[in-house]
């Protein structure tokens, strides 16, 4: 996990700032109707953190597996909805959250170099609950899960 984090830290959230410039600059130069982002694109956070009237539309497309937490499974387990597996759920996510907390907090410094708020949840819930839409790519085998 130390190694995750790491690239995460380094890979996906120093990268913030450039990536935030750029959409400035190319919101600046012409007319955008819509920004498009690809998971784990973290450059469009400064926006999507802050006031919806000052940029288009922003929408998220999921090309990797959904890390997002919930209720319903945990990060080993299998989805289990029983009273023992939804505390079993909570459990896990709780650990995988505190794990991963010192790239939340370094993500969470970057983005305050930004001008930005922090991060109202998990870095990779935000991903998917922060863009006005997000579109999650899958296969049909999924599906019947």
């Amino acid at each position: 996990m130390d190694l995750t984090i790491h690239y995460f830290k380094h890979v996906f959230g120093d990268t913030i700032p450039d990536q935030d410039r750029c959409i400035r600059q190319i919101m600046a130069e012409r007319p955008v109707n819509l920004i498009l982002v690809g998971v784990p694109y973290l450059g469009a956070f400064p926006l999507l953190l802050g006031p919806k009237n000052n940029r288009p539309p922003i929408v998220g497309c999921g090309v990797i597996p959904l890390l997002m937490t919930s209720v319903d499974f945990g990060r080993r387990s299998q989805p289990d909805t029983t009273p023992e597996g939804l505390l079993q759920n909570k459990e896990e996510n709780r650990r995988f959250e505190a794990a991963f907390q010192p790239a939340t907090d370094h993500t969470n410094a970057v983005l305050a170099g930004c001008g930005a708020p922090p991060m109202p949840r998990l870095v990779f819930d935000c991903i998917c609950v922060l863009p006005d839409l997000f579109l999650q790519c899958t296969g049909e085998v999924f599906e019947l899960l």
